[in-house]
């Protein structure tokens, strides 16, 4: 099992990896020698992750992430690398041939469903700060509904939220 550079693979909430259902933590150098911890999804676990771009500011979530925030609120929450926005890890019990589906953009907000084949780096500094991290929960329907209403959304996220809420 890759390991990160003090030897000492970790899951999403601090505990060694190989306690989280046995599942393997891959790590992927990305950036010249820094090697940055992630988690590579597959078919075979039963993990996704929701990606959302330029969501905080000094005050807090956007609007629109608060949204999704409550539907997610007893799962994993860390801040994203860029420090601007978050990363969201749940289970689901199966979204057969699900790989991605991406909505909006880095700048004026964005939202990003990974599935198989899809890397995440992760950082493990949670949301909200000050608070431990929370385990990895299922959240199926929340998911399955989260992809219908990315499907039909067209426009920027942070309007598109604005005008319908997705559950």
């Amino acid at each position: 099992m890759p390991s990160m550079p003090s030897g000492q693979p970790c899951s999403w909430d601090g505990r060694p990896a190989s306690i989280l259902k046995g599942e393997k933590y891959k790590f992927m150098a990305l950036q010249g020698s820094e090697l940055l911890p992630g988690f590579v999804f597959t078919e075979e676990d039963p993990y996704i992750g929701i990606d959302l771009d330029a969501c905080l500011t000094p005050e807090g979530p956007a609007p629109w992430a608060q949204q999704i925030l409550e539907k997610f609120k007893d799962t994993y929450v860390e801040v994203s690398r860029s420090g601007t926005g978050l990363h969201i890890v749940c289970e689901v019990a199966f979204i057969p041939n699900f790989n991605m589906i991406k909505r909006g953009n880095k700048v004026d907000g964005g939202i990003e469903i990974m599935g198989k084949n899809c890397f995440m780096v992760m950082t493990m500094k949670g949301w909200p700060p000050n608070e431990p991290l929370k385990p990895v929960t299922d959240y199926t329907d929340e998911v399955c509904s989260l992809i219908d209403f990315l499907r039909e959304t067209k426009g920027p996220i942070p309007k598109a939220f604005a005008q319908k809420r997705f559950w």
